[in-house]
């Protein structure tokens, strides 16, 4: 019987399932709504055995707890092999910062860069033969326009856009340019480090920020954009791995 995959992030969880062609999902909603999803999983979940990818040990253990009938396997950095991490402190990594490059590079066996523009935004590098070379974390577009709100009530957050003039003349394009514009040039910085050793790296772009990320970068940069990409990643380790 097919797995179903659930992924727990930081603000969201998201249960898919592969349907042989293409990926489907099956629930995605706030790690609030708890109730909900282990109802889903009561109700609708005809299949038992769950892969999954967690930065919540609480949220992870409530659901294991309150589904004793499920089999769940969590992909930890203990079933990947260690020649695969170049990584100084795997037990501390996100797994799902390695599964969605392992999605990346298992699309077209090509080094790869993966940001994922999610509640904390990563941009992470893997090479072609699926070594993991660690990558960067920094706040993503959420929780810098929340810290702007919740520190700064005074001042507007406008949409993310970057201005045509600069600098900015006006309040919102102050701000915009401080706001979207450090954070794109931000992301280009990291990408231009890269790529001085890898110049034909391909980017690959996930993650729930993902269609802002485009916005700001227009057609400056040339993403593979993939909202599956963590599943991907999952997919490969559980049938390498697991």
């Amino acid at each position: 019987m097919k797995p179903i995959y659930l992924d727990i992030g930081n603000t969201n969880a998201k249960v898919t399932e592969y349907t042989g062609s293409e990926w489907r999902v099956l629930f995605s909603d706030s790690i609030r709504q708890v109730e909900a999803l282990v109802e889903i999983f009561q109700t609708q979940f005809s299949t038992r055995k769950v892969i999954a990818s967690s930065v919540r040990r609480d949220i992870t253990k409530q659901l294991k707890q309150r589904l004793p009938d499920f089999r769940f396997r969590e992909i930890r950095f203990s079933d990947i092999p260690a020649m695969q991490l170049n990584y100084n402190t795997p037990q501390t990594l996100g797994m799902d910062r390695f599964l969605t490059c392992l999605g990346a590079v298992s699309q077209t066996n090509q080094s790869a860069v993966v940001i994922d523009a999610g509640s904390a935004c990563t941009v992470d590098f893997m090479t072609a033969d699926f070594v993991f070379q660690g990558g960067v974390i920094f706040p993503g577009l959420k929780v810098l326009k929340r810290t702007f709100n919740e520190e700064l009530p005074e001042l507007p957050v406008p949409k993310p856009e970057i201005p045509d003039e600069w600098p900015g003349r006006s309040t919102e394009d102050s701000i915009r340019w401080g706001l979207y514009g450090g954070y794109k040039a931000a992301l280009q910085k990291f990408i231009d480090k890269y790529r001085e050793n890898n110049p034909e790296l391909t980017i690959y772009l996930t993650g729930g920020s993902a269609a802002d990320v485009q916005l700001l970068f227009e057609a400056e940069v040339e993403f593979s954009v993939n909202p599956f990409l963590l599943f991907e990643g999952m997919k490969v380790a559980s049938e390498r791995w697991l």
